[in-house]
């Protein structure tokens, strides 16, 4: 049976892992009849790695993609709870919150207005903006945008000067626009909800809040998550 999940994770280098991280994926519970290949590519920026990875499954023809960040920390039956809901959207995530005091829950519904909070824990949410870090991806939605995107070559080993084309899918956004009469605007955005916005009107997100996962900062040691948040306290402001 090939396998129909693809299981990513990116590394800044060999040193980029923690515990937690190891820890839980070590006991990730996988869909029954499933088979699943994982692929952790090194060294790359954030948007290359995930071109990178998103190019590969569809090259091999693989269903699904799931990405996992090395400072998120997913329940071991994130992808099982992520897998039942492939029938109903195209594109499901678990809940993690920013690296900030307070943590902010990281989903949204349109741009510029903060986190959408209108929810309450074990609601399926339907979003226009979701982080990657806990993210089951219907590869169907990478070939419906293949179109609108541009391929570009990607070094993938300097010592043996190999290349790869890939699709940029994601890319992290920050430019600065000068019109005709010396206005400034700012055009700024993380690669995954610069892939969000390409495949919002073509497809249906969701945040699944019950699969509760952290979100680990090294520097500090400290995981955020919604209990050191206290997203109660903070709709009382």
């Amino acid at each position: 049976m090939p396998p129909n999940i693809l299981i990513s994770t990116l590394f800044r280098d060999t040193n980029d892992i923690n515990v937690y991280y190891s820890d839980r994926m070590q006991v990730l519970g996988k869909p029954m009849n499933t088979q699943y290949l994982t692929f952790n590519p090194i060294g790359y920026t954030v948007h290359d790695g995930r071109n990178l990875v998103a190019t590969l499954a569809l090259e091999m023809n693989i269903p699904y993609l799931l990405f996992v960040d090395n400072d998120t920390i997913i329940p071991p039956d994130a992808l099982i709870k992520l897998f039942k809901h492939m029938p109903y959207g195209d594109i499901v995530g678990g809940l993690y919150y920013s690296k900030t005091m307070p943590p902010y829950p990281l989903l949204f519904r349109g741009r510029g207005n903060g986190s959408y909070e209108n929810w309450t824990d074990g609601d399926i949410v339907q979003v226009d903006g979701l982080g990657m870090g806990c993210t089951l991806i219907k590869t169907e939605v990478f070939k419906k945008i293949i179109p609108v995107v541009k391929r570009y070559v990607l070094c993938t080993n300097k010592e043996k000067n190999e290349y790869k084309e890939v699709y940029e899918f994601f890319r992290t956004r920050d430019d600065i626009k000068v019109d005709a009469h010396g206005g400034v605007s700012y055009d700024q955005l993380t690669e995954d909800l610069h892939f969000c916005e390409i495949v919002k009107s073509s497809t249906k997100m969701f945040i699944d809040t019950g699969i509760k996962c952290g979100h680990y900062d090294k520097r500090t040691g400290v995981i955020f998550s919604g209990e050191n948040g206290i997203k109660k306290e903070r709709r009382m402001l």
